[in-house]
């Protein structure tokens, strides 16, 4: 039988400053969970009305050193990571996604939440049953929702 998960979690939100994250933590700080607010950007608390409310981690997912950082101490992700701003952002967009699957995969975390990019029409990181990421992602031994 699985132990049921501590409540209130533990939640990284990585991308927690772009335009679904900045609207994602406060609804979890709502919620009674502590939130982890992560960005590659450095911190500005200021800037957000709950910005002195969470932990700030500075993380650029594709660093795997910083991944593991962020992760500590961690029981659910958020991943709200994508690089649309520049050119060959679906090569970026993969390679953050498989060093943080990788970092979760070597860490406690028990859950994490998938949020897709903008996919260009049966792009080769669509999370259809029949794409690579798709096999990848139901592949995974933690608990996961996958939404684009």
């Amino acid at each position: 039988m699985t132990a049921p998960e501590p409540d209130p979690r533990r939640v990284l939100v990585l991308g927690a400053t772009g335009y679904v994250g900045s609207r994602l933590v406060p609804a979890l700080l709502a919620a009674g969970h502590q939130v982890i607010a992560s960005s590659s950007r450095p911190p500005q608390p200021a800037a957000y009305d709950w910005g002195s409310e969470v932990e700030w981690r500075r993380c650029d997912a594709t660093d795997a050193d910083q991944v593991a950082a962020a992760l500590e101490g961690v029981d659910a992700l958020c991943y709200l990571v994508h690089s649309l701003d520049g050119p060959r952002f679906d090569e970026r967009d993969r390679v953050a996604a498989a060093t943080v699957a990788e970092g979760v995969r070597r860490s406690g975390v028990r859950r994490l939440v998938y949020l897709s990019g903008l996919l260009p029409e049966r792009s080769a990181h669509d999370l259809s049953p029949t794409s690579p990421r798709g096999t990848r992602s139901r592949r995974s031994s933690r608990p996961r929702t996958a939404r684009r």
